[in-house]
């Protein structure tokens, strides 16, 4: 993918870039249930790349892998780690590019329906 083939209109869906934090609590311990802090809100470019059906637990699941892309910034560290949100949705970040590693723009691959779940 080239930057140049990316447009400014291209990047019209509003996505989450989250990550799990574990919050101290008043005892010196944590809480039980990890919270998902928002790292960043950008515009992107949001593509289905694929979808399938595995078999899990007895049971069909559908799995999608998605690729967003959105301007590269230097003051957020994205990790594999890390969730995209989109559309009332949680993806598992699979990769992260730094497209044509020229900081212009950062490319994402997830997956959603598989051991986040969703």
């Amino acid at each position: 993918m080239k930057c140049c083939s990316i447009k400014t209109g291209d990047l019209k869906h509003r996505i989450k870039i989250t990550r799990q934090v574990m919050i101290a609590d008043d005892m010196g311990g944590f809480s039980a249930e990890p919270e998902q802090q928002v790292l960043r809100q950008p515009w992107a470019r949001v593509k289905n790349k694929s979808g399938n059906e595995r078999y899990s637990s007895d049971k069909l699941n559908g799995v999608y892998n998605y690729e967003f892309v959105f301007r590269y910034s230097l003051t957020t560290e994205i990790r594999e780690s890390d969730f995209v949100v989109y559309d009332n949705e949680i993806y598992n970040i699979q990769s992260i590019e730094n497209v044509d590693e020229d900081n212009k723009y950062t490319m994402i691959m997830a997956t959603r329906g598989v051991a986040n779940g969703s």
